[in-house]
């Protein structure tokens, strides 16, 4: 095999992959869950390094309660932008991780805000 070849399929392949995500209403809520998915691994990635620098067990647990807290909020704040599976139709779950993975991005970029401030005095 050559590697224009290999190039070719690489290119290709990567094309179609996103075209298959617009194929149908089941294609479309695979592609949105995995997205949701890589959302939540970045998320849990990010939340765990500001714990690790956390010492006192007193900005551990504060810590905890408002991520627990926020994702009380991001249940809620979906469930007001998408309503309740039994409201939606085919398309609900894609909306859902539509909207999970947004909410959980906006979280992710609060979250790496408090490690930029860690010199100017963010709790330790």
């Amino acid at each position: 095999m050559s590697i224009r070849f290999l190039l070719l399929v690489l290119l290709f392949g990567s094309v179609s992959s996103q075209a298959d995500c617009q194929q149908d209403q089941r294609s479309m809520t695979y592609c949105t869950k995995q997205d949701y998915k890589a959302s939540e691994k970045e998320l849990k990635s990010t939340f765990d390094s500001q714990m690790s620098y956390l010492t006192s067990q007193i900005s551990k647990d504060r810590f905890t309660k408002s991520h627990d807290d926020w994702i009380k909020f991001r249940e809620s704040s979906c469930l007001y932008e998408v309503g309740l599976r039994s409201e939606g139709g085919s398309s609900w779950k894609m909306k859902e991780a539509i909207c999970l993975t947004r909410i959980n991005k906006e979280r992710v970029i609060t979250l790496n805000k408090y490690k930029l401030c860690r010199d100017a005095g963010c709790p330790e």
